[in-house]
């Protein structure tokens, strides 16, 4: 007895949520870790209004964590950007917020499963999204389109130079 517009909305939050993560660390990487953060602030309180679930601002604390924790480790992206670099940006803050924040809390409120449970299921939800969203991220650095846009490299960061020769791309 499934209500297809609860599930299609279910769906669609789901997916909204997960742009909005991704958007945080584009803004985080591009603008800093103030923007990165309040993205993810504002971005989770809008996922909330289209969830139909009431505002907690304890589950606000993982997306803010994602956008400050890329702005603050950019600058391991000023000299080469990879995939693996673009996963770091973001991943610590992913484990202590979205996996072990949140699983502590929802095994809080709900108390139906324990935190062991809830740390399982989003160890292997978060593992699987880090990647594909750190796949778009690169994907988007790999396009050049943060250098078509003039957003990359931030204001006041020397681009790296490239050499014609067989160097290594700033971008691999």
């Amino acid at each position: 007895n499934v209500d297809i517009c609860d599930f299609w909305k279910s769906s669609y939050v789901d997916y909204t949520k997960d742009i909005i993560k991704m958007l945080e660390s584009d803004i985080a990487l591009v603008y800093g870790p103030v923007a990165g953060a309040i993205v993810g602030l504002v971005g989770d309180a809008v996922g909330t209004l289209f969830s139909g679930y009431g505002y907690n601002p304890l589950f606000a604390v993982p997306p803010m964590l994602i956008g400050l924790c890329a702005g603050l480790m950019r600058p391991m992206l000023y000299k080469k950007v990879s995939f693996l670099r673009i996963l770091a940006t973001f991943l610590p803050a992913v484990i202590v917020g979205s996996v072990l924040w949140q699983s502590y809390w929802l095994s809080f409120f709900y108390g139906t499963h324990s935190f062991v449970w809830f740390l399982g299921s989003r160890a292997v939800q978060f593992a699987i999204t880090s990647v594909v969203n750190a796949a778009v991220i690169f994907g988007l650095f790999k396009s050049r389109v943060f250098d078509v846009l003039h957003l990359w490299p931030p204001v006041g960061v020397q681009a790296p130079v490239q050499e014609n020769n067989n160097q290594a791309s700033v971008i691999s």
